[in-house]
Formats: structure tokens, sequence, C-alpha cells
């Protein structure tokens, strides 16, 4: 039985739950292992997930045995700090391939297709990985646009990615006959 004057702290005793979230990284990303990543971290941002040891444990659950076959040196032997970090460069270097191989493919097989030339343009930035000046980007860019956009353009001044957003217009337009 309570005694009178004296505080009963049951009473402010609220239950808890404390909810654990978790995430679900999409299937590893061969092509592009650094979007993987930066989506996959965007995610545990979102979760609150900040420690080394469960992002490394996250990644290693979800990724498939043919990826994580080219770190098993980590994954059978993981560092005792910085987990997490040895894996993701080590991932991102096996599929990533190397600088010399990006600047080959952006200059042998970007074409515009069906993309738009502001879609082409992020493509071919993603591929320099910042290896190439403005200007030369530029020029490679605008090699894979069609004669007549590449001539109005060219009487236009201005930065690259507004250029794109123009071209994009232009293409936009139906030709006429």
């Amino acid at each position: 039985m309570p005694v009178e004057n004296e505080d009963n702290f049951q009473d402010a005793v609220v239950p808890f739950h404390v909810a654990r979230l978790s995430i679900k990284p999409p299937p590893f990303w061969k092509s592009d292992p650094r979007l993987w990543f930066a989506q996959v971290e965007a995610q545990f941002a979102r979760a609150g997930i900040s420690t080394d040891e469960t992002k490394y444990f996250t990644v290693v659950a979800e990724i498939d045995s043919v990826v994580l076959a080219h770190a098993s040196d980590i994954i059978s032997a993981p560092p005792s700090f910085g987990k997490y970090d040895a894996l993701k460069p080590r991932l991102i270097g096996e599929f990533d391939g190397s600088n010399e191989k990006r600047l080959r493919r952006l200059v042998e097989s970007c074409e515009l297709g069906q993309k738009k030339p502001t879609s082409l343009l992020r493509e071919m930035k993603d591929l320099a990985n910042q290896q190439l000046g403005k200007d030369m980007l530029k020029s490679l860019w605008l090699r894979c646009l069609p004669v007549h956009v590449q001539q109005i353009l060219a009487t236009i001044e201005g930065d690259i990615d507004i250029l794109a957003k123009k071209a994009d217009d232009f293409l936009a337009i139906p030709a006429t006959s």
C-alpha cells in the first residue's frame, strides 16, 4: 500500500519499444558499383546505421557469392577495424574498371541513340570521372550529337550543362518535312 506524501514513480514509467530499421540493398550493380554503394550508404544514413561492422555485415549478407569471391581474402579474414572501409574499395576496384578503360569507353562507345543529350552528358561525365578537362568533355559530347544540333550549339555560349538542356529542347521539337 502506498504511503501518503511519498512519490510513486511507477505511475510515470511508460513502456517503450525499440524498433530496428533494417535495410534491403538492391542486387549488386557490377556495371556501376560506385552508384550501388552510394545508394546503400543512403539507406544506412536513413536507418541511422553508422558503425563499420554493421555496414560490413549488411553488405556481406546481401551480396551474392560471385561478387564476394572478388574479396574472399577480406571476407575470410576481415581486419579488426575498418572492415567496411576495406571491402568497399575492393569491390569498386574489381568492378568499376580502371580509369584507362573508362576513358576508352568514353571515347569509343558513347553515343546518343535514344538518350536525351543531358543523359548522355551525365553518362560521359561519370565515365570521365573528372579525368578530362571541360573543353575536352564538351568536344567529345558535341561529336555525339546530330550535326544540325552541333551547328546550333556552336553559336551559343554557355556552360556544357546549359547547352545539354538546350540540346534536349532542340531534339524535342518534331522535325518538319
